[in-house]
């Protein structure tokens, strides 16, 4: 007789059975148990759950007969509070979760004890799970249960166990509660089955359906009971297959016409033969699998199953047998099998096939690029999405390849009749099955990557016309489909990693949030896995390769790991660029396209688009990526045509068969239609490029700003200064230890116990602050304790790369005041060894005013540096570019100190800073030369010239002195490296106090305070902000008060300075570099020494010796 289980419980399997009117709790994979998410928990009254005592040490508990939990388990208070007295070992245990009646959520298992327990007199150790929130002490559970033999005689409540060897029943009282561990970890929802119950051949109970309430049911009382599964489909009137297609066009119905709705179900109602969870049997193919030699014998180890997936894996096994997947096999070739778990708690299996796979000939059949297949959306109306039914197991396997895919499984061997996935081959093996699966003539609108298919098209008549298509060949190749995994005609479905929508595609919000998620990168394996992440959406981001290239540069298997501020600075851009909602357009036919390409020393890029209907573009895609080592070495030409051909070689997919218009910002590429003399290179590159339907159109460098943002460093706020010496810089974390160092100090303690008198002073946020009115910075600054004044001192004096007396004294005053403050730096900056031998020598000043400028702008000073040693980028040069106004400095490294590098260096300060309205320099041929002045005049830039041999007019002359100091610090015994400190030489001397105007050159420019190290330290009262008018004002009032002091200093010069015998004093070193050794005495030490003055030999004339001190 057949009948329904209730609804509020769920059948995993055969539970129990009754002999001789008792029921006996026999398999632990196969029971009843109750779904909480369903229906509430029953009333107390409904439940009928036994209670037998037991004794733990001196104390008397009631434990729970739990026939529903999979597993013993024990209240964790009630451990904790009596384990001083109970005997108990711990027991090891895998990790794992439980679902009970204690919570709605998982609950994680991490103990597990052997304890000691007395039953009836019976003194025996059951192992028991330690369970927070558990609403018993203690729960007997069906693993324990079996062991136990237990016998539950539910008329005469008794319970019969096996204790020690005896039989022993024991009365037992019911608790009014549910099933406590109702379900574990979760499981796969499984559609309702009809179940069997038999006695013999005569039925157990009349033919009517099982009532589902409680109070209605039947007690059970009769002999052999038996529940088995069967195979029929529920008596709800409908099959699943109904059910899905019901939720399917209730979902339709919101977005299409009634009409489109039911064309659209009777067309899978047609093919309904073909949606199937299960997997099918492709037809017309067996995979061969091909050995390369012999193939030894080997059996390899098995991986051990957690508690709760051993039932879902012995299903999985069950399954296969009876579809045919597999069978028992004698093979002596045996792999392991790995069941992993999805996120939704099933189980997936696959072929640890590392050992066989040694022996297989590879094959090479691969799917198309993903890119491929996105560049079909165009023009679209409709999209869909189908997903085949555990694609790989619906390709059947030779016979006699079988046996070399055998795994072992509970001790039995079995051997795939299908292909596994874990195969060397089994990519190749579907690739070749479902050859013939997408029509020929709609290719342009079916795309399908492994087992993934995309529909697009126009209209809705046509997508009904290409689903009809591919459903036939399904159904003529006997593939099946997992309905419940298709989109059909919805707004946005997602597709390969991103959200595909009529319009365009975005990266897919859960892959997203994996990159907000990843943590900070502590070995190469785990950066490259971040990058890898991060390559497939690249084409979002507008300058991903420049962004992204300070962690390229850790890769390589003969560096070290060296993870700086700068990695972690680039790790959280990344982040932050890709925490936009970044959007792509599709490709529309009708529309030009255009392709915008830039290169620099860094980095090449494209950016390919349309223009809308008002003239905005519409990006396709963004393609950019470093340059290597040797490609840096090319000709500024050769590498804009290296970007043009790398951008039409990555954008290929698209471009291919439309004409395109390529826009670049560098004049000399119109030569590619009016031939010439080119290397053999250039040729290559050419050909390639012929392949295409192309014009070139020349545009201005302001115009094509997003490729030019691609290829360089983003223009905008000067990057905060790199610290150079890390184990200095680390140091600052003595910041976070201010309040703990003021409590120590004598003096602050002082004034915070009588912090009323003293009105200057106020107590805020764990910290002293003092009212300094009138000086720079804040006005409430932060006292420092005499304990750590030297070493902050000395942190910061280092840290800004050996900044001056006045600078370091600058940059402490914006946020800190102590006693005799100026007295110490000095005392620090004049110990400073490092200082000493680097310092240039004394500049003798000009009595011939520099131009003045009443503006930012108005006039930038160059000049060149160098030579220096080659480095591996080949720079030679550095051409200084100084703001006459601000005095805000730029760095360009050059190949060599001609006018066409000088020329290229001021159209990037252009692009980055604005067109100046003048340029001084001096009177070098490159600067005279009328490449030169005809460049600025084409920039409508005035060129103007110091005076005859008067440089010291040039303001960068003077900057010039303190660059090559700081190289000397930075560089060392490293020259050849020298080109990659500018930008830290350069942040360091725009972050820093300036003499002249009073404040940092990127406060008078940008008109904003840059950052410190210690921001993240408490501000009392922020200083006040003033217009960029006013700062102009502020700077120019500065300038002229700067100009009365230097020329009352020129008129009132010291004496030369006279020496004794005895003191110490540095001589200026007369370097000599051998030949071949890639240096220059220019950024050697300055001085040597110190030595000792031994004897006066005339006015300036002085005997020196070695310090022995």
């Amino acid at each position: 007789m057949e009948t329904k289980p209730p609804s509020k419980l769920k059948k995993q399997g055969e539970i129990f059975r009754n002999i001789k009117e008792e029921f006996v709790l026999n398999n632990l994979f196969e029971e009843f148990i109750e779904i909480e998410d369903d229906m509430p928990p029953r009333p107390a009254h409904s439940a009928h759950s036994p209670v037998v005592q037991i004794q733990v040490g001196s104390q008397t508990y009631g434990c729970l007969i739990d026939s529903g939990s999979s597993i013993s388990v024990i209240n964790h208070d009630t451990f904790t509070k009596n384990k001083q007295s109970w005997k108990y070992e711990r027991l090891p245990v895998q990790c794992m979760k439980v679902t009970g009646a204690f919570s709605k959520k998982n609950v994680r298992i991490e103990e597990q004890i052997l304890l000691d327990i007395i039953v009836e007199g019976q003194k025996m150790s059951i192992p028991f799970f330690l369970v927070k929130k558990l609403n018993s002490h203690f729960i007997l559970g069906i693993d324990n249960l079996i062991q136990l033999k237990t016998i539950i005689n539910l008329e005469s409540n008794i319970v019969t166990m096996v204790l020690n060897g005896k039989v022993v029943s024991i009365g037992y009282f019911q608790e009014g509660s549910s099933s406590v561990i109702k379900r574990m970890e979760p499981r796969p929802a499984k559609e309702w089955r009809k179940t069997k119950i038999t006695k013999g051949s005569n039925p157990l109970l009349t033919d009517e359906e099982y009532p589902t309430d409680d109070d209605q049911r039947p007690d059970f009382k009769c002999a052999e009971l038996m529940i088995e599964p069967t195979n029929q489909e529920p008596t709800n009137g409908e099959s699943p297959f109904v059910e899905k297609l019901e939720i399917i066009g209730n979902e339709m119905s919101q977005r299409l016409k009634p009409g489109e709705v039911s064309e659209m179900i009777a067309l899978l109602r047609t093919y309904e033969d073909i949606f199937n969870d299960e997997p099918g049997e492709i037809k017309n193919y067996q995979h061969v699998i091909e050995i390369e030699g012999n193939v030894p014998p080997f059996k390899a180890p098995q991986y051990p199953l957690k508690s709760h997936q051993i039932e879902p894996a012995a299903e999985i096994i069950r399954k296969w047998l009876e579809l045919g997947v597999i069978q028992r096999s004698n093979s002596c070739h045996v792999s392991a099998i790995v069941f992993i778990e999805k996120k939704n708690g099933e189980l997936r299996p696959c072929l640890d096939g590392r050992t066989i796979n040694k022996y297989v000939k590879p094959q090479y059949e691969c799917p198309r690029k993903q890119e491929e297949i996105l560049a079909m959306c165009k023009e679209i109306g409709a999209i869909s999405t189908l997903d085949l039914s555990s694609s790989f197991l619906q390709v059947p396997l030779h016979p006699e390849s079988c046996k070399y895919v055998a795994f072992s499984f509970m001790g039995r061997i079995y051997e795939f009749k299908r292909v596994p996935f874990g195969l060397r081959t089994s990519l190749s093996a579907l690739l070749r099955a479902v050859d013939g699966l997408i029509p020929g003539k709609y290719a342009q609108n079916i795309g399908a990557y492994i087992d993934d298919i995309g529909i697009f098209s126009k209209t809705f008549k046509d997508h009904l016309m290409h689903l009809e298509a591919l459903f036939e060949n399904c159904r003529r190749l006997g593939v099946r489909i997992k309905l419940s995994k298709c989109h059909f005609l919805k707004e946005e479905i997602p597709l390969l990693g991103v959200i595909v929508s009529k319009t365009g595609m975005r990266i897919d919000e859960c892959r997203l949030q994996a990159i907000k998620d990843f943590p900070q990168p502590i070995n190469l394996r785990r950066l490259r896995g971040f990058l890898g992440l991060l390559n497939f959406y690249s084409r979002f981001i507008p300058g991903y390769a420049t962004i992204a290239k300070p962690l390229y540069d850790l890769l390589g298997t003969k560096k070290k790991w060296n993870w700086t501020d700068d990695h972690t600075q680039c790790f959280q851009d990344l982040k932050r660029v890709f925490g936009k909602q970044l959007y792509l357009h599709h490709l529309r036919p009708t529309k030009t396209l255009y392709l915008s390409t830039d290169a620099s020393t860094i980095g090449i890029a494209g950016h390919l688009y349309q223009l809308d209907e008002n003239g905005q573009p519409c990006p396709l895609a963004f393609a950019s990526r470093i340059v290597k080592k040797h490609e840096a070495r090319y000709t500024i030409t050769e590498l804009e045509l290296l970007a043009v051909k790398f951008a039409l070689e990555k954008f290929g997919h698209i471009i291919m068969g439309n004409p395109i218009t390529i826009r670049v910002d560098h004049k000399a590429l119109e030569f590619l239609n009016k031939g010439g003399q080119f290397t053999s290179r250039v040729w290559r590159w050419m050909l390639f490029i012929q392949n295409f339907s192309y014009s070139i159109e020349y545009i201005a460098a302001k115009n094509n700003f997003v490729a030019d943002i691609l290829s360089r460093n983003p223009p905008g706020s000067v990057k905060s200064p790199t610290p150079m010496i890390y184990v200095i810089s680390s140091a600052f974390s003595i910041i976070n230890k201010l309040s703990s160092l003021q409590d120590h100090d004598p003096e602050i303690q002082r004034i915070k116990a009588e912090i009323d008198r003293h009105p200057e002073y106020r107590f805020e946020k764990g910290l002293l602050f003092r009212n300094c009115p009138g000086t720079s910075g804040e006005p409430w600054k932060i006292v420092l304790p005499n304990e750590c004044t030297l070493i902050f001192i000395k942190m910061v004096h280092e840290y800004f790369l050996h900044s001056g007396i006045d600078k370091t004294y600058r940059l402490l005053t914006e946020k800190f005041v102590c006693s005799g403050l100026r007295k110490k730096v000095l005392n620090v900056v004049r110990s400073c060894h490092c200082c000493q031998i680097n310092k240039p020598g004394k500049i003798i000043k000009s009595r011939h005013a520099v131009i003045q400028s009443s503006k930012p702008l108005d006039t930038v000073c160059v000049d060149y540096l160098g030579p220096y040693p080659a480095t591996t980028m080949g720079y030679r040069y550095i051409l200084v570019m100084v703001d006459s106004f601000t005095r805000l400095v730029r760095l360009y490294p050059t190949s060599s100190a001609t006018s066409q590098q000088a020329l290229s260096a001021v159209k990037n300060y252009v692009r980055e800073m604005g067109t100046p309205h003048k340029v001084l320099s001096d009177n070098g041929t490159h600067f005279r030369s009328k490449t030169w002045i005809k460049g600025l005049q084409n920039l409508h830039i005035k060129p103007h010239f110091t005076a005859i041999r008067r440089p010291q007019q040039n303001l960068s002359e003077r900057v010039n002195n303190e660059i090559v100091k700081y190289l000397r610090i930075c560089a060392g015994n490293r020259q050849e490296q020298w080109a990659r400190y500018l930008a830290d030489i350069e942040n360091n001397i725009n972050l820093t106090y300036n003499a002249s105007i009073k404040m940092t050159p990127h406060e008078a420019h940008f008109n904003q305070v840059p950052l410190r190290p210690w921001a993240m330290l408490p501000c009392y009262e922020p200083p006040l902000r003033i217009t960029m008018d006013e700062r102009i004002d502020q700077v120019r009032d500065n300038l002229r008060k700067r100009m009365i002091t230097l020329q009352d200093r020129n008129a009132n010069r010291a004496p030369l300075k006279k020496f004794r015998i005895g003191e110490l004093v540095l001589v200026k070193s007369k370097v000599q570099i051998k030949p071949g050794i890639k240096k220059t005495p220019k950024l050697c030490p300055k001085y040597n020494g110190p030595f000792r003055i031994s004897d006066v030999l005339g006015t300036s004339t002085y005997a020196v010796a070695k310090n022995d001190a």
